[in-house]
This record gives structure tokens, C-alpha cells and sequence, in this order.
């Protein structure tokens, strides 16, 4: 049946607005097959990129076979440093990449690479056209750190309001992207790149060749446009004239698709339910699913409070904790159900979505314009891949740091010897007389060869201790006295900067399970604990529990199997209830 409605969709090529129809079935069948079809071909046009001295690692798009690539634009630790960018390899090692131009002012780089990874190709240009017949593309999306052979993963977002006809500049429904993420219609094709903007929530997008004005050296290595069909989708309707009413306006688009997603999950007698942290801001609440009818929900474990109540089909119920699993951040609750009820019980698919499959989940609480509101409503994402509990990262700091002190400088490794790359502004350090291209030798009389043996030592000393640096400075070699200072990533290791405004409330524990989904549903803490169910699945059983809100368009489910083993644990060491 699905096959049958996607050959029709794709034979009609024709486009409706969401006021001739809302969002059907049929669409979301032809949008869910679109984006599982190109996630492999997408993942071959995309590599990771970083700079030297910065944790940050990111989406960039490969354009040419010459090694040109079109990435984010990273500033470095100080404005007069030459820090190279890297091209960061599946197996974790880096590869220099030659900087061609950079635009500030849009956050854009073109770079260009020696040789490019295997198994990947250029991306193709999408024609002048695609804006205009699909408002529909996808982005990619890492981790700030991803972890080693983590593949790259791709949101979805449309366009709102509807472009113009000769529009070269466009913004995304769901918000703003880091500037430089590369923008893909449905055909698979490059059509823009996100770009800095200011003031402007709901992000701006500029067209290649809108690009290229600004950054020339582009112009040669862009290809031609390519030509392809894609999914008959609704487009956005043409709306409002300013500014202001852009800001404010919700996409009619996004609400039908909401709509008719909320529609497929279990609701009355839903499975689910509110747990509330009594005394507390609805915002430290959080979900629970329903794991037995006599009234035993699992939730999120670190983020409960002393007294807790849990709401379910307009009734709340005080609640007991009776036990927690560590290794999943599950807590075992329970209510007192009134006798001769019984609660609906969550029922589990074990089977893996496939990568770009359509997850949905219920939503709890959602924001309004005067209040948090409890009508139940759902929230979509895509699923991209497994990743298994305490998988080491690329990189563990951006510095020589051990979490406790720092030389505030960074290290490069080369063979035996270790180099400082940059120094961080304003530390001791780059008041000292230490210069880039300077060796390490040795730090309180022991020998440094590594950047290992330098974290070894830096972890047995506290902030502020002055020790004494043996360097190798143009062939002289120097001692200088140093004091050491707090390590400063950027971004810190939790891929979340507390000290920015924040698109998101992350959750109190991100990290170590012992095997998570990965998906793209731009969740809030209070959003953990509720199931996920998949739309290529049963809708009356669920994949997985959210379980950590990490950062924008990435969060982690805890999968059906491990949910499972973690309640014949819990039942087994839980109190008497």
C-alpha cells in the first residue's frame, strides 16, 4: 500500500496548500520514504569539521571532487590565531584542510581537503526551481562531540513563510541551525546554507548562487544545477508581508502535520502519564509510561523530587518511588488505583526503526501563549542510529586539562613530542613568554612525550598551583613558572553552553546508558519519560522511552529491549507497594 500511494505522489508531481488539504497520510508516507531513501546518499556528501584547539565539531558539505568543502565557520581561540581546520576521519584522526575563504558575516567557510574520505562524492546542486516545488529539506545534525564512527544524522525542517518566486533567501520553520549547516531539497540535492542572521529565531537561508556573491572563490566549484522529482508535499501558504508577523506566526503546515500525528498515538487510555514534582514549577515535571495495570509507571530517575504525584486521565494520584536502575536512569513509581480499576499498560516493539523512519511521541506539556498547557498534543523526529553505552568521543577536552587544572594552552601531538597549537587569551600562559610551535619538555621535573602524560600530572594538581614548565623555544630551551587555571572548553564536553541563552532545557543526565536511539525530536527535560513510537510500526506499541534531552534536534530513547530488562530489575529489588 505504501509503495502504491508513494508511485502516485511522485507520478502527480503536483503541489497543494494546506488549505486545499491537511496533512495526510499519504504526505507523511511520502516525506517518511523520502528521507529514508536519502540518508545514505546524503551521509556520503557530508563530513565532520572542526578547528584545532576548539571541541566543537560539525555538518560541512563536499562540493567538488577536488576536495572542496563548504563548513561552518569556527573562529579560533583569538583573533590572531592560525589554528588549521580539520577534516575529522571515521576512525578519529584529523586531517588538515586548507582554508580558502571565510565570510564572518555569513559564518561560512570554503575549505578544501587533500584527498577526501572513502566512500565519499560531491553533493549535486539542486536547480533554481526546487525552492519553488518543495518547501521541504533536510539538515544534518552531530553531536558538539560525536562519538568515533558516529554516523551524521539529518533533521527535517521546511520553509515559513512561503518564499518568493525569485527567492534567494528563505527561513526554516523550526528555528535556527548552527550557520553553515548545508540545506538538502527532497531529491537529495544542495540547495542553501544556513547563515548568521540577528534577531531572527526562525533562522535565514541563502541559495547557492546568492552565496557565491559573497564568496567568489565558490563560484568555479559549484556544479550544475541537476533536475529530479520529488515527493508532492503541501506547500507553505504565502502569509504575512513584515518582519514582525513572520516572528510571530506558526506554520500552518507544522500544526496539520502535529494534528494528524497526535491523531495515531494511543489517547484514550493512553499508557502515559504526567509525574509532577509537588511544590515545584510544571516545567520540573516529566512523563512516565505505564508498565503494570495495578498502578507501576517507570520515568526518569534523576530529575525526581521528594514528593511526587503522577496525573492520569484528569486525575492526579500521589505517587511512591520504590526503586531506581542506574545504568538506564529509570525510577519504578506507584499510584494507588482505585479498586475494581485497572491502569492501560504500555505495550513494547523490540524491532529497530529504520535510519530516517518518522517517530513520534505524545507531548505532555506544551508551551502556550499565557501558560503551560496539558492538552495532550506530539512531537516528530527522525531516528538515526544506535549507539551503545560509554563509547569514547573523538576527543576527550579541547585542552591539555584534566577537568580540575589547566595550562591554558592546546596541545597538538607529533610523534614523541608534545607542541603547543594555541594559547588560551587572557591565561597565564599567553602572558608567559610561551609562543605557538613551542615544545614541551617537562612540567615539575617530569618528562612530557604526550598529551597523556601531560593530563596525568595536571590531574594531581590543584587550581592555582604555579609549577615550572621546561620548554624547547628555537632551539633553546627554556623554564618558565606557570599558574594553572580552570579548564575552558568551547563548547563544554556536555555539548551545552549554560552561560548562552538556551534554545532548550537539556537534562540533568545526558550521558553513559547502556544503549540509546538516537533521534532528531527537539525535546525539553520535562519532555523525558514518555514513549516513542515509530510511524512505520504498530502505533499501539513503542520503540523506546525518551530518556535525555541532549541538545537541539538530538535526544536519546532508551531502546524497548533495555526499557524491559530495566523493569525485571526494578520488580525485583523494588519495596513492597
Amino acid at each position: 500500500m505504501f509503495a502504491a500511494l508513494l508511485t502516485a505522489a511522485l507520478s502527480a508531481q503536483t503541489f497543494i496548500t494546506p488549505d486545499a488539504a491537511p496533512w495526510t497520510r499519504e504526505h507523511e508516507v511520502a516525506l517518511d520514504s523520502s528521507t529514508q531513501t536519502l540518508i545514505n546518499p546524503l551521509k556520503s556528501h557530508t563530513v565532520m569539521v572542526g578547528r584545532l584547539g576548539l571541541s566543537d565539531i560539525r555538518p560541512a558539505v563536499i562540493l567538488s571532487k577536488n576536495g572542496d568543502i563548504l563548513a561552518p565557520l569556527l573562529q579560533p581561540i583569538d583573533a590572531e590565531d592560525e589554528a588549521p581546520y580539520l577534516l575529522y576521519l571515521p576512525d578519529g584522526s584529523r586531517q588538515p584542510l586548507e582554508l580558502i575563504a571565510e565570510k564572518e558575516a555569513r559564518g561560512v567557510a570554503h575549505l578544501k581537503a587533500a584527498s577526501l574520505p572513502q566512500d565519499t562524492t560531491p553533493a549535486s546542486r539542486a536547480s533554481d526551481s526546487s525552492l519553488t516545488n518543495s518547501h521541504w529539506f533536510l539538515l544534518p545534525i552531530t553531536a558538539a562531540i560525536p562519538h568515533i564512527r558516529e554516523p551524521i544524522a539529518f533533521t527535517r525542517d521546511h520553509a515559513f513563510p512561503r518564499p518568493k518566486e525569485d527567492a534567494v533567501a528563505f527561513s526554516l520553520s523550526r528555528g535556527s541551525y548552527t550557520p553553515g549547516t548545508p540545506i538538502f531539497d527532497l531529491a537529495g540535492h544542495l540547495l542553501a546554507i544556513q547563515t548568521k542572521v540577528k534577531n531572527n529565531s526562525a533562522g535565514r537561508a541563502l541559495t547557492l548562487p546568492r552565496l557565491a556573491e559573497d564568496i567568489p572563490s565558490l563560484i568555479e566549484v559549484l556544479s550544475e544545477p541537476a533536475e529530479s522529482p520529488m515527493r508532492a508535499l503541501p506547500l507553505t501558504p504565502a502569509l504575512f508581508e513584515t518582519s514582525e508577523d513572520e516572528k510571530e506566526a506558526i506554520s500552518p503546515i507544522e500544526e496539520a502535520r502535529d494534528e494528524f500525528c497526535a491523531s495515531i498515538i494511543p489517547s484514550e487510555n493512553a499508557p502515559f502519564a504526567l509525574v509532577l514534582n509537588d511544590g515545584k514549577a510544571i516545567t520540573h515535571s516529566m512523563g512516565a509510561v505505564i508498565v503494570r495495570s495495578d498502578g507501576l509507571l517507570l520515568t526518569k530517575a534523576s530529575e525526581l523530587g521528594p514528593n511526587i504525584s503522577v496525573r492520569h486521565d484528569s486525575t492526579t494520584h500521589p505517587a511512591v518511588l520504590l526503586a531506581t536502575d542506574e545504568s538506564t536512569d529509570l525510577a519504578l513509581i506507584g499510584i494507588q488505583v482505585p479498586k475494581g480499576k485497572s491502569l492501560p499498560v504500555i505495550q513494547w516493539d523490540t524491532q529497530t526503526p529504520q535510519p530516517g523512519t518518522t517517530l513520534i511521541s505524545p507531548l505532555l506539556l506544551q508551551e502556550t501563549s499565557d501558560e503551560m498547557s496539558t492538552r495532550p498534543a506530539a512531537i516528530t523526529g527522525t531516528f538515526s542510529h544506535r549507539i551503545a553505552g560509554n563509547t569514547p568521543t573523538l576527543h576527550a577536552t579541547s585542552g591539555s586539562s584534566s577537568g580540575g587544572a589547566s595550562l591554558g594552552i592546546i596541545t597538538e601531538q607529533a610523534n614523541n613530542k608534545l607542541i603547543i597549537a594555541a594559547l588560551r587569551k587572557d591565561s597565564p600562559a599567553e602572558q608567559s613568554h610561551l609562543k605557538p610551535g613551542d615544545q614541551l619538555l617537562t612540567l615539575n621535573g617530569e618528562k612530557l612525550t604526550t598529551r597523556t602524560s601531560l593530563t596525568k600530572l595536571l590531574a594531581t594538581l590543584p587550581v592555582g598551583t604555579e609549577v615550572t614548565l621546561g620548554t624547547l623555544q628555537n632551539g633553546s630551551e627554556l623554564e618558565l613558572k606557570i599558574k594553572l587555571t580552570r579548564p575552558h572548553l568551547k563548547p563544554p564536553p556536555t555539548g551545552i553552553d549554560l552561560a548562552a541563552d538556551l534554545t532548550l532545557i537539556p537534562s540533568i543526565r545526558r550521558f553513559n546508558f547502556p544503549q540509546v536511539l538516537v533521534h532528531t525530536m527537539p525535546l525539553d527535560s520535562w519532555d523525558c519519560g514518555i514513549p516513542l513510537y515509530s510511524f512505520q510500526g504498530s502505533h499501539k506499541t513503542a520503540v523506546g522511552l525518551n530518556i535525555s534531552a541532549n541538545s537541539l534536534y538530538r535526544s536519546y530513547a532508551l531502546p524497548a529491549a533495555v526499557v524491559e530488562a530495566a523493569l525485571k530489575r526494578l520488580l525485583s529489588e523494588s519495596r513492597t507497594f
